[in-house]
């Protein structure tokens, strides 16, 4: 179902057919509102006048937090309709070799990355184990526990073995982020380390590897590749950046903000939006001229400020 909009001229909900929607993220984050797949603005919706129907709210990613599902909720007519996302704080786990060594290093029994990992994980106890490599024997498991907001810690301190070997029949996966970013790379849905992959041992197979967001960029979409056995597969993902379009009133009011025709927000706003041509129009306000619509070119890095004068 489409997002159905109020006309500009609607001011109040007291309009037939239409209330109004508010979004909050717990706490204040810099994630992008999304209502059934429209970008609406950036932090937070304030006040959206919106057609009284079932509608899909969603959240771009913050790193360093659990995202929230998408929310169903309905806006019911004459009424303001206010929804509440609670972002869960993280731990980030650190896990180093010594010496660097190319172990594939598990969490919770999970193959993560080789050599070394920073993962943000949920707080609590996770235990952090070491794959065969070939010259040394491996360190027994740990287990640690990881605060939200913290970062911990875990060396495994290899010890020189001349008969060991390493593991036969896999192949490596290498992921990048070009540029390189904080996303958190994922394959076959399971995060396994931030900024790209080393070199990840797996099976041979086939595998989709994705890429969580960041603020200011365009996600690359999953891709599938094939492991093969005894070779190196490369994956890079291609974050394209953004440009920020703001807008406000003078003097600050409540004008409904329309960008190419789709009402996003009142009280200003400040977006994210691929490099383009976007036009910003502005709704009624009682007592006062309304400006007219403008057009403005968005830059990736930039951020455009349009004004409405009232």
């Amino acid at each position: 179902m489409g997002f159905a909009v109020a006309p500009a001229s609607v001011v109040g909900s007291e309009q037939s057919g239409y209330g109004f929607l508010k979004v909050k993220t717990n706490p204040a984050l810099p994630t992008l509102v999304l209502v059934n797949g429209i970008p609406m603005d950036g932090w937070e919706i304030k006040k959206v006048p919106a057609a009284a129907s079932d509608v899909i709210v969603s959240f771009t990613d913050v790193p360093g937090y659990v995202t929230p599902g998408p929310l169903a909720v309905q806006v019911l007519e004459g009424e303001t309709t206010t929804v509440v996302a609670d972002f869960v704080p993280m731990g980030m786990l650190r896990v180093t070799t010594e010496p660097a060594v190319k172990s594939t290093i598990y969490v919770d029994d999970i193959a993560r990355d080789d050599y070394g990992l920073w993962l943000w994980v949920a707080p609590g106890k996770h235990t952090v184990s070491f794959g065969p490599v070939a010259g040394y024997d491996a360190p027994a498991a740990k287990t640690v526990r990881v605060n939200a907001g913290q970062t911990t810690t875990v060396n495994g301190v290899f010890v020189a073995d001349a008969g060991a070997t390493d593991p036969a029949g896999v192949g490596l996966l290498r992921v990048t982020s070009s540029p390189a970013v904080p996303t958190t790379v994922s394959v076959n849905g399971i995060p396994r380390d931030s900024y790209g992959l080393g070199w990840l041992k797996l099976e041979p197979g086939i595998y989709e590897v994705s890429f969580s967001d960041v603020p200011n960029y365009m996600t690359p979409d999953p891709v599938v590749v094939e492991v093969r056995e005894g070779e190196v597969s490369t994956v890079t993902g291609e974050f394209v950046k953004l440009g920020g379009l703001r807008v406000v009133t003078t003097p600050p009011n409540s004008a409904v903000i329309s960008i190419d025709g789709v009402a996003r927000d009142s009280w200003g706003i400040w977006i994210v939006l691929p490099e383009g041509w976007y036009t910003v129009s502005f709704g009624d306000v009682p007592g006062h001229d309304t400006p007219p619509p403008q057009t403005v070119l968005v830059v990736p890095g930039q951020t455009t400020l349009v004004i409405g004068v009232y």
